[in-house]
């Protein structure tokens, strides 16, 4: 199944950047623009500007922000703001949040991981990508030959292997540490060779569910297929047939499985009806007594948490009634009003149900108007828009649930997960150029 590698890891070097946790940065993908601007405020080195780089206002073949990412990362490697590990390796990172009220702990594992073909189910995709953020990395990725944030990867370990990785962490000082808000990283590089094909071993057996960076996965394929057509395959394992992860085991307690709330834009009257038409076919409605806020919408989902009920809830937040309903699937519905899942398991899914049911038939091509929300901030925000006509809300699905629905080859709607904690970019870097 997958085959995991130890590779030559390039990082920030602790003798010049004393604080690593000030060069660290959120997924790419939820960085906004004023959170770049504050990163870089931060410290000049900060990741970001490699992996966004800096934009100017005429973009041209010759100057660009990917050759200017490319130029900054030989750069910092010159003057040794970054180095590159002399042995190949695998690295651990230990994760610490929540603080001490809730203190969680989640083992994460770097390496190189061999790119395969989704249809040969050993990388499971579980949601749908656009080509333009697959654009903008393939261009970034050959400008810089490199890779600067990790593909999100869980596994389920049958060998024991996680039980290793905590006794190693226990028993061996880190290699470095950091702290960015709240948590803490230490990380450890595991290169001595016996351990290192234990390592390899123990995934022989083993699939890997992309949790978090589908656009990046599909983008290292493109480059992959790249390299073969205009250099071909030199060496028996070249690093663009890899792909930077970082491995999760998918019972870890440090790991969390949240969900994005939908919001729903201003609708005409005529839809707005139709849409609720459509709610009442296919759902009992239940009003309930929580406030329409944010600590309302917490409170809906604490609710749910508590019951375990096996019945499907979902919550929907009307900005015109100012009420939180609760939505209770109607037993022995007709086929006709779903499409014949592949599986059986997925009409389970929540926001398949959502998706399929009510979403797609009712607002049609509009439906890439629906926006996701789940921080506070946001979620207040879309509660105090008076262009947001209701908010559909819907509680996490199980990680077995998951599992079985991904491993079958399905796919979730977009946004049907949300895992916490996010991985931090710039704890290790991967370079594509040569043979692992």
């Amino acid at each position: 199944m997958a085959k995991v590698r130890p590779f030559r890891a390039i990082r920030f070097n602790p003798g010049v950047i004393p604080e690593i946790g000030d060069v660290l940065a959120p997924p790419f993908d939820v960085i906004t623009t004023a959170d770049n601007q504050v990163l870089q405020e931060k410290n000049p080195y900060n990741i970001v500007r490699l992996e966004l780089g800096e934009r100017e206002n005429v973009e041209t073949n010759e100057s660009n922000v990917y050759i200017r990412s490319a130029n900054q990362f030989v750069e910092w490697q010159g003057d040794g703001i970054l180095i590159r590990e002399e042995t190949p390796a695998f690295y651990l990172v230990k994760e610490k949040y929540g603080g001490t009220k809730n203190p969680k702990e989640r083992i994460g594992l770097f390496a190189a991981v061999q790119l395969e073909e989704f249809e040969n189910k050993v990388i499971l995709p579980h949601e749908q990508t656009a080509e333009g953020p697959k654009k903008d990395r393939f261009q970034l990725m050959t400008a810089c030959e490199a890779s600067f944030s990790p593909v999100f990867g869980l596994y389920r370990d049958e060998n024991g292997l996680t039980k290793d990785l905590r006794e190693y962490t226990n028993s061996n000082l880190p290699a470095f540490t950091a702290k960015t808000g709240t948590t803490n990283y230490e990380a450890w590089a595991i290169g001595d060779r016996i351990t290192c094909k234990q390592i390899e071993e123990s995934f022989k057996d083993a699939q890997v569910f992309i949790a978090d960076g589908h656009h990046r996965y599909e983008t290292a394929l493109a480059y992959r297929n790249s390299v073969h057509t205009t250099t071909g395959v030199s060496t028996p394992e070249p690093a663009s047939d890899f792909v930077l992860m970082c491995l999760v085991e998918l019972s870890d307690p440090g790991m969390q499985l949240l969900s994005l709330h939908r919001t729903i834009p201003k609708l005409p009257l005529k839809i707005r009806t139709q849409l609720w038409n459509r709610i009442e076919t296919i759902f009992i409605v239940g009003t309930t007594s929580f406030s329409p806020s944010p600590d309302g919408i917490d409170q809906w989902v604490d609710s749910l948490n508590k019951e375990q009920s096996p019945q499907m809830v979902i919550g929907v937040l009307d900005n015109q009634t100012k009420k939180i309903y609760n939505l209770y699937l109607r037993p022995d519905l007709p086929e006709d009003l779903f499409p014949t899942p592949k599986i059986p398991e997925i009409s389970q899914c929540n926001t398949w149900v959502l998706q399929n049911g009510i979403l797609d038939p009712v607002l049609g091509d509009e439906i890439s108007k629906v926006g996701f929300v789940h921080e506070v901030k946001d979620v207040e925000e879309a509660v105090e828009d008076k262009e947001v006509e209701m908010i559909f809300l819907v509680s996490p699905i199980t990680m077995d649930l998951f599992e079985t629905i991904v491993s079958n080859g399905e796919r979730l709607p977009r946004k049907s997960t949300y895992f916490l904690p996010k991985l931090a970019t710039g704890l290790f870097m991967f370079s594509l150029k040569e043979d692992l």
